[in-house]
């Protein structure tokens, strides 16, 4: 695993973490299809969580949320249709399904003081 995509894991590791102690059920991590791939889907009470996680080592190429451009989101909308044809038994127990992002920033000040 590179140090891009070992970030990345361990930015996914973290929101699940805080999704959990905000009563948020993770249901998949990493889910995968023809269409897209969606980091984490997670439920909270009836309603459906699509998650994308977007972290960053600086800011030099804006907050990591702006990564989450048109074509990512129509992916992620793909790959959500995806997931909700492939478990039905999912889909019909949501009232509701929407998109979220959580963006993580590293900040490291080498020599702060």
């Amino acid at each position: 695993m590179n140090e891009k995509n070992g970030l990345g894991r361990l930015g996914e590791q973290f929101a699940a973490g805080l999704l959990e102690q905000e009563g948020y059920r993770i249901i998949a991590k990493n889910y995968s299809c023809r269409q897209g791939e969606i980091d984490l889907i997670s439920c909270k009470g009836s309603e459906l969580f699509f998650i994308e996680v977007k972290t960053r080592r600086s800011g030099r190429f804006g907050k990591p949320a702006e990564a989450v451009d048109r074509d990512k989101q129509m992916r992620l909308r793909r790959a959500a249709v995806c997931y909700m044809q492939s478990h039905p038994q999912i889909s019909a127990a949501a009232s509701a399904f929407s998109f979220q992002v959580i963006e993580i920033s590293v900040n490291r000040i080498t020599d702060a003081f």
